[in-house]
């Protein structure tokens, strides 16, 4: 009995190396992420306060020593990151998705802007377009927000919505969070995709 035991113990192993092998495709890069992890003065860097008194956003540790993030509290504070490298991402009727891991007290509410650009020269120049999104966010960590990105300007003759789906190579130009309402937002990480996989914890 304790030779079958020890026979099953390690054949459940193998299957989870097997399983979480290096074997496995990677996942594919999103189109936008961003950590929040490195510092440059009083916020992450690339990032910068562009609405609200002096102080209303900061850098601070998260959820344990190991993680940062930018705070953003009382109302109408509006920080602004950078943008990243091109990526391929299909939009359908104008949208994407975004995933963050944040916390809001209650009452606070956090908007999300991407812009956005197709990298392609149609003869005019690229398209512009910037996408908005309100998530839903919990006052505790473990409960990702996510939010629909829809395009200011869908359904209008030239933009990203005025067809059903639009595929291609795109590139974020740069992204800005706002926080209104009462009390502090926190936010350690960003993503911003047309399909947000989400990662298997079993490996």
């Amino acid at each position: 009995m304790i030779e079958r035991r020890a026979m099953q113990v390690a054949l459940g192993a193998l299957l989870t190396l097997l399983a979480c092998g290096d074997d496995e495709p990677p996942a594919p890069r999103p189109l936008f992420e961003e950590e929040l992890e490195e510092r440059c003065g009083d916020l992450p860097c690339g990032w910068s306060q562009i609405e609200g008194a002096e102080g209303q956003a900061r850098y601070v540790t998260t959820f344990h020593s190991g993680d940062h993030g930018i705070r953003l509290a009382g109302s109408d504070v509006t920080v602004r990151g950078p943008g990243n490298e091109p990526g391929d991402v299909s939009l359908a009727f104008g949208t994407l998705s975004a995933r963050l891991s944040a916390i809001c007290d209650p009452g606070a509410e956090l908007v999300i802007r991407v812009g956005l650009t197709d990298v392609a020269d149609t003869g005019t120049g690229p398209r512009l377009d910037t996408l908005e999104g309100r998530p839903s966010v919990s006052t505790e960590w473990d409960v990702p927000a996510t939010a629909s990105l829809t395009a200011l300007s869908a359904l209008a003759d030239g933009g990203f919505g005025s067809s059903p789906f639009v595929s291609g190579s795109f590139r974020v130009t740069g992204i800005t969070l706002s926080k209104r309402g009462t009390g502090s937002c926190t936010v350690s990480r960003i993503v911003v995709d047309d399909q947000i996989a989400v990662p298997d914890e079993g490996c």
